[in-house]
Parts: structure tokens; C-alpha cells; sequence
């Protein structure tokens, strides 16, 4: 049997990989708009060098062990995401390739990304801290009057967008107190004296 080996934290260098492909890719088709790589009189979008760079940075991880072949095969990964990403717009829009949603979606998914790294990495921390935050009376006031004011906005709101982050705050303010009124039941708090 062979044995398994830890593999080195490869998120950095997709997430680099992926934001420098993104913004090069963006940067060369904002100076050379006509650059274009055509075969048999075919415009063929960097879209599939991206999906291939893609399947070549994940086989390669699959298929062979070593810290530079498994920082390759990231940094490969990576890269074919960027493209991917360049060209989402395009594919949204069916051929509106300046799209504001490109950047929408590739800001909210290294947004994404980084915030599920930083809480995997750091989740015992986090845990600590909410378990004590939680706890607090003083929690208890502020969530109860940011889930009023959630509520407002939800309520005067016509923007779509607005209505479904304001939702789902609410609905997480709605689990903390549920785990706060939980954990209330097993901690007694100590009685102020005047």
C-alpha cells in the first residue's frame, strides 16, 4: 500500500495564479483588442486554453506527488481558472465580452475563496471567539437591533439583491440568537449588584 502524503497548502498559489491570468488577460485584451488566436479561419476564445489549463493543473495534481510538481500543478490550475473567469461575461451575456458581471463574479469568488482559506485556516480561533461572543449580553443587544434594522431594509427595499443579503443576514442573526438563548440555558450568568 502506498502511503499517503500531506500535500503543501496550494490555495495561494491558485488564488495568485488565477488574479494575475484575470487581470493580464484583461489587460492585454483592453491594448490589443484585435488580438485573436484563429485556426482554419476560427476565433478560438482563451475560454479553452483555460478549461484545458484546467484539466492539464488538475490531472497533474491527481496524477503525480512532489512539493514543486503539486506547486506546478496549482499554479497551472490556477492560471486556467483566470482565463476561465476572463471569459465569464461573454458566456453570460453571449457575447458582451466588457460585461460589469465579469468582474462581479470574479470579485465575489476570490472574495468567497479567501474568506473560506482564512476560516479553515484560522477555524479553531473563530470558534473560540464565537463561542464567547455569544455568550455576551452585550451580543444579545446587538443582534437583536441589527436584525431590526435588517428587517427595515428588507421591508423598504425593491432591489433584489438588497432583499436576499438582507435575507440571508437575517437569517444568520436569527442562528445566533437561537445559539445564544441555547447556550444561555447551559451558562448561568452572574447576578449585578448595585
Amino acid at each position: 500500500m502506498s502511503e499517503i502524503h500531506p500535500r503543501p497548502r496550494l490555495y495561494l498559489y491558485i488564488l495568485t495564479s488565477f488574479t494575475i491570468s484575470f487581470l493580464l488577460a484583461r489587460i492585454v485584451t483592453s491594448i490589443k483588442p484585435d488580438l485573436r488566436l484563429i485556426s482554419s479561419g476560427y476565433h478560438i476564445p482563451h475560454f479553452w486554453l483555460g478549461l484545458a489549463m484546467l484539466a492539464i493543473g488538475g490531472w497533474i495534481g491527481i496524477n503525480y506527488t512532489g512539493e514543486r510538481i503539486d506547486r506546478l500543478s496549482a499554479i497551472i490550475f490556477g492560471a486556467g481558472g483566470g482565463l476561465v473567469g476572463d471569459e465569464v461575461g461573454l458566456l453570460l451575456t453571449l457575447g458582451n465580452y466588457d460585461a460589469t458581471i465579469t468582474y462581479t463574479i470574479v470579485v465575489g469568488f476570490l472574495i468567497l475563496t479567501s474568506g473560506l482559506i482564512l476560516v479553515n485556516r484560522f477555524r479553531t480561533e473563530i470558534t473560540e471567539e464565537i463561542a464567547q461572543a455569544v455568550k455576551n449580553r452585550v451580543f444579545l443587544s446587538f443582534t437583536l437591533a441589527f436584525t431590526i434594522i435588517l428587517v427595515g431594509f428588507l421591508l423598504e427595499s425593491t432591489n433584489l439583491l438588497v432583499t436576499e443579503l438582507a435575507l440571508a443576514l437575517i437569517l444568520l442573526l436569527i442562528i445566533l440568537l437561537l445559539l445564544h438563548f441555547l447556550l444561555s440555558r447551559i451558562i448561568t450568568y452572574p447576578k449585578m449588584t448595585n
